[in-house]
């Protein structure tokens, strides 16, 4: 009796003691896994992508959407105002000023786009509306800058377009033109005759053949690739879009159908198989072709130097253009390539009214010239055609833009 009693007094005892060594263990266990939530915690409102720090950034989002819409609106206010699509310069600040009192800062200027400064961000706008982030380019706002701004961004480099498959070393591209949707780059060189595609058949595959070697160091003609192209019915509609005074009439049926040799040369020049083998970067461009047409020559052309060079007359052979004088063209290396040491002059993919083997070309001396399909000193300056909705944005050089 005694004895149980005793027994049972010990196991008592002993299971206090586990039960308070259970607890302590427990405690400390508590004590460890809180402290883990706390910098868990902690870490997750003050880390790099923490809440605080989401937080400032959304502010600050909001805080920049809402400058925007309020310049938008100082805009539409504008627009209101002259009861026009057209917007007036002194009619954006009268607005900008009530939206934004004396918060605002302006860089002086009579032309677009306007640069502003609003909470210590800057943007520009533009002419036909477009607001943007100073320094960021749309093939939009492009289109809404005044010849006078144009020519800051009509030749500048891009500094990251890089082919998907050519390693080419000595090979960039500046910006040649925007028609409102796409911006175009053009190199800024005669391409080597290696980097030259191979034609491509009605079948869409690639034949053997390339243009012929000319004869300076990157000339080359267009001989050897006829057998592969049947005439404009090798080229595609919205490229055709490109020589649109020659293939369209106003109405939009086809104007002119063509089996000569110059329109052969110029399917292999918008042969976009054949162009975007060697010269496409698939995150970027939409298309690349051989040379730009000469309605988007003088569209670009025209627009940097407010000159009215046009490319409406034609007949069935192509294009009658107006005679430029040797020289009159601007000594601008967008346009005219003075050095004729690898080749005098570049191809146009735009046939000529002047014989049925005649392209357009541009002249070292600064002429719009003509060269036959088998002239040997000629060269290439590829168009590269970047996606619409690119948004490029300047280097820290000023003078150079990359694609975001």
């Amino acid at each position: 009796m005694h004895e149980n009693s005793f027994f049972n007094k010990l196991n008592l005892n002993n299971n206090k003691q586990n039960t308070r060594g259970i607890t302590l263990i427990a405690l400390v266990i508590t004590i460890i896994v809180l402290l883990i939530l706390a910098g868990v915690s902690i870490a997750m409102i003050t880390g790099e992508n923490g809440i605080l720090t989401q937080t400032q950034s959304a502010k600050s989002l909001t805080d920049k959407s809402s400058d925007v819409e309020k310049i938008k609106l100082a805009i539409i206010g504008a627009r209101l105002n002259s009861q026009s699509d057209s917007l007036d310069i002194q009619d954006i600040k009268e607005q900008l000023f009530e939206n934004f009192n004396d918060t605002i800062i302006y860089e002086e200027t009579e032309n677009y786009p306007i640069n502003i400064t609003v909470n210590s961000k800057n943007y520009s706008i533009y002419k036909n509306g477009v607001v943007l982030p100073k320094g960021q380019l749309t093939a939009e706002s492009i289109d809404g800058t005044d010849n006078v701004n144009i020519k800051d961004i009509y030749g500048s480099y891009v500094s990251n377009y890089k082919s998907d498959s050519l390693e080419t070393s000595n090979l960039s591209w500046k910006i040649f033109y925007s028609n409102g949707s796409n911006i175009f780059l053009i190199s800024d060189d005669y391409i080597e005759r290696s980097d030259l595609p191979y034609s491509t058949n009605t079948s869409g595959n690639f034949t053997n053949n390339k243009p012929n070697d000319g004869l300076l160091a990157k000339s080359a003609f267009f001989t050897n690739i006829f057998s592969d192209y049947t005439g404009s019915d090798r080229i595609s509609s919205n490229l055709k879009s490109l020589n649109r005074n020659y293939f369209f009439n106003t109405d939009g049926s086809y104007k002119f159908s063509s089996q000569n040799s110059n329109i052969k040369a110029i399917s292999y020049m918008l042969d976009t198989l054949a162009w975007n083998s060697r010269f496409m970067n698939s995150n970027y461009a939409e298309y690349t072709i051989g040379g730009p047409s000469i309605e988007m020559f003088f569209n670009s052309y025209n627009k940097k130097y407010a000159s009215n060079y046009n490319a409406t007359n034609v007949n069935a052979t192509g294009y009658i253009i107006d005679n430029i004088n040797e020289g009159e063209l601007k000594d601008d290396s967008l346009y005219v390539l003075s050095d004729s040491s690898n080749a005098n002059s570049y191809w146009l993919s735009s046939p000529s009214a002047d014989g049925v083997d005649r392209i357009l070309t541009i002249y070292y001396k600064g002429r719009v010239g003509i060269g036959s399909t088998y002239y040997d000193s000629i060269g290439f300056r590829p168009i590269v055609c970047l996606k619409s909705g690119l948004i490029l944005q300047k280097n820290a050089d000023n003078n150079s833009y990359s694609i975001l």
